[in-house]
């Protein structure tokens, strides 16, 4: 069978939905994935446009990936699991990339062209080979940071290289992305004050060991799951999150710092600490210092700074 293509609105042509699920749509011999960038629908010529959801979803026999200089959206899980090894070109028409969209891949670097206007969640995650992040600089919406992709603006993280050994993350991120810092090969992470949220399995498969948040920062999901090196989350916010952010089979130490970052302290929330650790800055405005879910807290050190 060849690739499965869909007129839309008798305008465009979508490579389809799950047209080769679990590769049926490809026959077995090929080992290349050539999208055409004009095909005949019934007798009418259409120009491909779109790669439709999981359209070569778990397609393991595939060497190359050859995208037409038409294609504007790739939606979610596209060429997901293919474990390619060679780099994938994408066209200077591309707009839009989807959640997952290059997930699970060998390839070594990416380059996003200049016209692309999103990145959804975990599209380049489950990489481990990407050594090289790159943006072109014409595009207004992205850019790179030591091989680190954001926003352009550097609010949303959305994508480290997973060779990298440090990380260093900016101050003016809100938002680590889910699946962002997957199979990351650095060993301790800061999380800078400003970062409002991290996200399910951002830090999956990591080799994460100690983790700095020093914000009130919400933790959504297991955003450190399958994280089996993790042993230190260091918490300096005032409350720790009621999510569950680690599977039940990992249990880091988790210590809680209070007035890390102030000198004001109007009490924590404690819903799963092996150690709070209280700073209290010299002649500071201190007022209380009070703590809910005690009997979690195996131990509470006061340290007063000078």
């Amino acid at each position: 069978m060849s690739i499965i293509y869909t007129a839309i609105n008798n305008e465009y042509a979508l490579v389809g939905d799950n047209s080769t699920k679990d590769c049926n749509g490809l026959d077995d011999t090929r080992s290349s994935i050539d999208i055409e960038p004009n095909v005949i629908i019934g007798n009418k010529w259409y120009e491909v446009r779109e790669i439709g959801h999981k359209a070569f979803y778990k397609c393991k026999n595939v060497s190359s990936v050859s995208i037409p200089n038409t294609v504007v959206q790739i939606d979610n899980s596209a060429f997901d699991c293919l474990f390619i090894s060679s780099n994938i070109v994408l066209p200077d028409s591309l707009k839009f990339i989807g959640n997952y969209a290059f997930a699970s891949n060998y390839y070594t670097s990416i380059v996003i062209p200049k016209n692309v206007q999103f990145i959804g969640y975990g599209a380049f995650s489950y990489t481990k080979h990407v050594n090289s992040i790159t943006v072109d600089e014409g595009n207004k919406y992205f850019c790179v940071e030591s091989n680190i992709l954001y926003d352009i603006k550097k609010t949303r993280l959305i994508q480290a290289a997973h060779c990298l050994t440090s990380i260093d993350i900016p101050a003016t991120v809100r938002c680590i992305d889910a699946s962002s810092l997957t199979l990351l090969s650095a060993e301790r992470v800061v999380i800078p004050i400003n970062v409002k949220k991290i996200m399910n399995i951002a830090f999956q498969f990591s080799n994460v060991k100690t983790v700095v948040i020093h914000g009130n920062t919400a933790l959504f999901g297991v955003c450190f799951k399958d994280c089996r090196q993790l042993c230190e989350v260091i918490y300096c916010g005032s409350s720790i999150q009621k999510s569950k952010p680690f599977d039940d089979d990992i249990s880091p130490i988790v210590r809680t710092c209070v007035g890390y970052n102030n000198d004001y302290f109007g009490g924590i929330n404690v819903t799963k600490s092996d150690e709070c650790v209280a700073f209290l800055p010299y002649r500071s405005n201190f007022k209380r210092l009070c703590f809910s879910y005690h009997n979690s807290i195996a131990r509470i050190i006061l340290i007063l700074l000078y």
